[in-house]
Order: structure tokens, then C-alpha cells, then sequence
């Protein structure tokens, strides 16, 4: 479906006496251009792995987690499989959230009992798909658009996002700049790069606008640092193709012998 553009219309706000959930149409997009779990299709496909969100977002479960992956990709280092880690995350949080809440101004469930990681192949990168069965967060409605925005965000980084990434770095000690960096990279690619693919000229100026609430207008407090650092990638300059240099290294570099430099990397030779 790559290069089709959509449109959806956003519906009421989600009541506290009824459930509503993404449509299938909208589902079927998600699936086609990320990893997120389509029942219609992956129903049939039987489970190689399941993280469920109730281990994920406990310091033990995710450290069986950490550890399994460790073993999967391979790497001699622990830190390098923990950024490896999060980077996923970045993925995850960018793609099943911050896209539909951008394009269908719906923000999924965010509740971690509803969340299931399923590996459907033996890819040895690792990319499980993304199974939500919570009902939506919050859809729009009539809502002003930029406090919305604000707040969905807040809350998926206060309960989401946040914990998780404490724990890592509690965990293995990967420092949280880092990890903020790891989620950025892939707000941005979405937000500058990839979004022009599946969305129309209307709901394009619509990604400019949650864009600018994501790295300009959230706080630190909610990020529990003394300034937002999802901004600071916007400074850093470009790749030809518009990706960002990172300020940071990821450190995949040191998984095993194997591993190179990212081609954003401020430390590739």
C-alpha cells in the first residue's frame, strides 16, 4: 500500500460508558506499513514468541527479556543489546501510537495488560508485531488540537515510555539520553520522511502541526529532565536523504564482531 494516500475522519470523543477501537481499514494500513498486528492476517500465523506488556513493564520481566535477547541478536554486550532494545521501542511507540494518533487523531490504549509483542518469523533482527487489544485511549472529536495532542503524548511517555525506559537503565545502567535519542530518531523519520507516503495534503499539514507539539512544546518535567529531549535532534545536521545525525551513539556497534556503525553514528570513523 506504500505511496497511497488516505484520509480518515476523526469521530466523538471516546465516552467513559463505551469502547471504541480502531476501524479495520485503519488497522490494515498500520499492518501493511509497520509492524502492527492485523488479526484478520496474522490469526492464521502461528506464534514463534509472545511478550505480553505485564511482563515488560516489570524490572524482571524485562530483564528475562534483556537477557533473552541477548542471546538472539547475539551480542557480547550489554548495553549494546539494551540500546538494541529500545530502539525497537522507539519503533513500537512511533508507529502504534504517535502515527494513528496523527492520522486518525485516535490514541490507542495505553494500558500495558493490553499489549502483546508477537513474533511471527525467524528474522534475526527481531521484529515481533505489536498486538493492542485495548480500547482507544481518546479520540479528538472536537477537542482543540494542540492541547489534545499535548496531552496524549504526556501520557504515553508518563505511562509507557518512561517506566519502561527507567527500567532499562536501571537494569543495565544505559544511560537515558541515549534511549530519548533512540525514540527520537524515529519521530523524526516519521514526521519529516515517511509520513508524505500514506497521508494526503490535509492531514499532512495536520503531521507538521503534532510535529512541532512533540519536539517544541512538551516540557522537561514530563520527560523528568530539565528540558524536552526529543528537540535537540533538530539541530543536529542532515544525512543527503534527511536523516539526522545523531548526537549520541547508540553503542549497537559493540553487539559482536559483526556489528558497524550506523551510518548517523558521531563516532563512525
Amino acid at each position: 500500500m506504500e505511496g497511497v494516500v488516505v484520509s480518515f475522519s476523526s469521530k466523538d470523543k471516546v465516552g467513559d460508558d463505551m469502547a471504541s477501537y480502531l476501524e479495520q481499514e485503519e488497522v490494515q494500513l498500520l499492518s501493511e506499513h509497520f509492524k502492527y498486528y492485523n488479526p484478520i492476517v496474522d490469526d492464521h500465523v502461528t506464534p514463534l514468541d509472545i511478550v505480553y506488556g505485564e511482563e515488560l513493564y516489570t524490572r524482571e520481566g524485562l530483564q528475562a527479556l534483556l537477557d533473552k535477547l541477548h542471546v538472539y541478536w547475539a551480542s557480547e554486550d550489554k548495553l549494546a543489546t539494551a540500546s538494541m532494545f529500545t530502539k525497537r521501542i522507539g519503533i513500537y511507540m512511533v508507529t502504534t501510537y504517535l502515527v494513528p494518533m496523527t492520522l486518525f487523531s485516535k490514541m490507542p490504549g495505553i494500558d500495558s495488560k493490553g499489549i502483546q509483542m508477537i513474533r511471527l518469523d525467524e528474522n534475526s533482527l527481531w521484529f515481533p508485531k505489536w498486538k493492542n487489544d485495548n480500547a482507544l485511549n481518546s479520540v479528538q472529536g472536537d477537542q482543540a488540537r494542540e492541547k489534545w495532542v499535548e496531552d496524549q503524548v504526556t501520557l504515553l511517555i508518563q505511562e509507557m515510555i518512561l517506566p519502561l525506559f527507567q527500567n532499562v537503565h536501571h537494569i543495565t545502567k544505559l544511560p537515558m539520553k541515549t534511549m530519548w535519542e533512540n525514540l527520537a530518531i524515529y519521530i523524526y523519520w516519521f514526521y519529516e520522511q515517511y509520513y508524505s507516503k500514506i497521508a494526503n495534503a490535509e492531514t499532512q499539514k495536520q503531521v507538521q502541526e503534532d510535529f512541532k507539539v512533540i519536539k517544541d512544546d512538551l516540557n522537561g518535567e514530563i520527560f523528568q529532565s530539565k528540558r524536552n529531549p526529543l528537540s535537540q535532534l533538530q539541530h543536529q545536521p542532515c544525512q543527503p536523504d534527511g536523516a539526522h545525525m545523531r548526537k549520541f551513539c547508540c553503542l549497537t556497534y559493540r553487539m559482536n564482531e559483526e556489528s558497524k556503525y550506523c551510518r548517523t553514528c558521531p563516532n563512525r570513523p
